[in-house]
């Protein structure tokens, strides 16, 4: 090993231990690498890189249904329509979620897969679109979907 060499005892990592134990020390200067006992710093690195995850999935589930709204109001006015999947569930959606929707009736104006493409081209990610009473996932959209009118 190349360099200063230094030479630990048990006595100096017991040290090290005891004074993350006293709270009497005062506040943290977030130099610790452990959550034991540390007032100031109380969520370990793998907490805050989840925490931080979390909040980015947030922003982008809250995001995406804003910009689903508007271009449903767009292209479908008054049509109804369930979202289900990632998108009725808070949390769940993330970066590579795709948008699944199902119709109460088929467009009036154009094809489903005309819809299907505008709608992948304002929300810039894959739409898995279908029709209520031809999907057989039915049952399950009415029961864990979320209607929206538009």
């Amino acid at each position: 090993m190349h360099g200063v060499e230094f030479e630990f005892t048990r006595s100096d990592f017991v040290s090290a231990w005891q004074r993350l134990d006293d709270p009497s020390l005062g506040v943290c200067d977030n130099t610790c690498i452990s959550s034991r006992r540390c007032g100031a710093f109380t969520m370990t690195l793998l907490q805050q890189r989840d925490q931080r995850r979390f909040e980015a999935r947030l922003h982008l589930w809250e995001e995406t249904r804003r910009s689903l709204k508007l271009a449903l109001r767009e292209l479908l006015p008054g049509a109804r329509v369930w979202v289900y999947g990632s998108l009725a569930r808070r949390g769940l959606f993330n970066p590579g979620s795709d948008v699944d929707l199902a119709l109460a009736e088929e467009p009036r104006d154009k094809t489903m897969w005309r819809l299907q493409a505008e709608l992948e081209e304002r929300l810039r990610r894959p739409i898995d679109l279908a029709l209520l009473g031809e999907t057989r996932l039915r049952e399950k959209i009415l029961r864990e979907g979320e209607e929206w009118t538009t």
